[in-house]
């Protein structure tokens, strides 16, 4: 699948690397942008509740926002210092393009499977779903395959907290892309981030869709043979799962196609096949900026991510013209036969100054709208849904901003935030500009 993938990205990427040049990285400074987390509450409050852990532990398994945050800056560095490496090389134009173009792919490739790359923010996804129901689990490594998170105990869990834990790693990987492509589009960063989105997408859509390609085949994991598996396979059965509030939680369970119904089959495979939207973005294609009337430039994006009770199917609109930074999206929330809309907005780093010295970057976001009742599957039933929140960027240094993020929500799912319950979150850190 890895070297599938590979070939596929660069002959996809081939008219990205030599049609489009990089106007912004070649006429301007390339801005680079990092968020350093060092509280996200309550999540570590909820972590020093586990047996045996404590507070710092969570430092070791994140939440899903800083778990984003550090492979997010781990990726944006090294195309920064790619950005910088090309700028002085020579004249020659083919071989700078070879030698930059390539070694980004190279470098995306491997950071794959490092520490704190990509397969690391999918793992740390599920365990920050397993840490909020109060369970301690264990990544097993099996480079260069990859990883899989078990958890330690058994018993009781609410369904769609579970659910929801098991198709968080791959709600990580559209994160990635989408988090990303806004940073590439709103901070004029120029960078070279197409191999990653396509690398991001195709690695999830094919691990979604692997059950299918290999039905009926068996692996080897910790030496007992089991039927092809995957995070798809488990959260299409668990969806269907007819127990109404909680459902056993067994450290040695494994799903294969064969627990599937054809009805159950056949929704899986049609919520895999609709992801193929998240390649449907100019984006995808090095069209980084699109110049829009009065001034503004604007950029756009579909997405589907996998949810505790289904899907979220998204238009997402990008829009600026200093000093406005606007995100607007529009999200249908399907379960198995409903859909339910909500509308979100966002203003990102909007300056607010109060001193020569001494002033404010400020990011209020609105999410408002319907999601099904509970979190089911199968219900018709509407529940209101909103999410209210606000980020303040210190501007009290060049290079180095103290931020404060504030974040309240009712009831339900948002990528990202492992809450479903309603939830207040409290988040600081540093952010990074050069």
């Amino acid at each position: 699948m890895s070297r599938i993938m590979l070939i596929v990205c660069l002959v996809c990427l081939t008219p990205v690397m030599f049609l489009f040049p990089q106007s912004e990285s070649d006429s301007s400074p390339v801005a680079l942008k990092l968020d350093l987390p060092l509280f996200f509450l309550p999540y570590q409050i909820d972590t020093a509740k586990i047996p045996d852990y404590n507070f710092f532990y969570s430092y070791t398994h994140p939440d899903m926002g800083a778990s984003l945050a550090i492979t997010s800056d781990m990726y944006s560095s090294f195309h920064f210092g790619m950005n910088k490496l090309q700028g002085v090389m020579g004249r020659d134009v083919f071989w700078k393009k070879l030698i930059y173009y390539g070694g980004v792919a190279a470098g995306d490739f491997l950071l794959f499977y490092l520490p704190t790359g990509y397969i690391w923010m999918h793992e740390s996804f599920h365990r920050a779903g397993f840490t909020h129901m109060g369970v301690r689990s264990h990544i097993n490594f099996a480079f260069p395959v990859g990883a899989y998170t078990m958890p330690d105990s058994d018993g009781d869990v609410y369904k769609y907290d579970y659910t929801r834990t098991i198709e968080a790693g791959m709600e990580s990987e559209f994160l990635l892309v989408e988090k990303m492509q806004r940073n590439n589009f709103f901070y004029d960063q120029g960078m070279f981030n197409e191999f990653l989105y396509w690398l991001a997408n195709l690695q999830a859509w094919g691990y979604a869709y692997m059950p299918f390609q290999q039905e009926g085949k068996t692996m080897i994991v910790e030496g007992k043979e089991q039927e092809v598996s995957a995070d798809s396979l488990q959260w299409a059965y668990y969806l269907f799962y007819e127990e109404d509030s909680s459902t056993e939680l067994e450290d040695d369970e494994v799903i294969g196609i064969s627990d599937l119904k054809d009805s159950e089959k056949e929704f899986l495979k049609s919520r895999v096949m609709w992801s193929l939207v998240n390649f449907a973005s100019p984006m995808m294609f090095g069209i980084r900026s699109l110049p829009l009337v009065a001034g503004f430039s604007g950029n756009f994006a579909l997405r589907q991510f996998y949810t505790s009770f289904g899907t979220d199917l998204s238009v997402n609109v990008y829009l600026k013209k200093a000093p406005f930074n606007l995100a607007f999206s529009y999200h249908s929330y399907i379960n198995y036969e409903h859909y339910f809309p909500a509308i979100e907005a966002e203003l990102i780093d909007f300056p607010v100054q109060f001193t020569p010295k001494f002033g404010l970057l400020l990011s209020p976001r609105v999410l408002l709208g319907m999601q099904p009742r509970n979190q089911e599957f199968m219900t018709g039933a509407p529940e209101f849904f909103a999410l209210a929140g606000c980020r303040a960027d210190f501007d009290v240094s060049r290079h180095f901003l103290p931020y404060l993020e504030l974040s309240a929500k009712t009831d339900g799912w948002v990528a990202g935030n492992e809450f479903l319950e309603r939830n207040v979150s409290v988040k600081a850190g540093i952010s990074v500009r050069f």
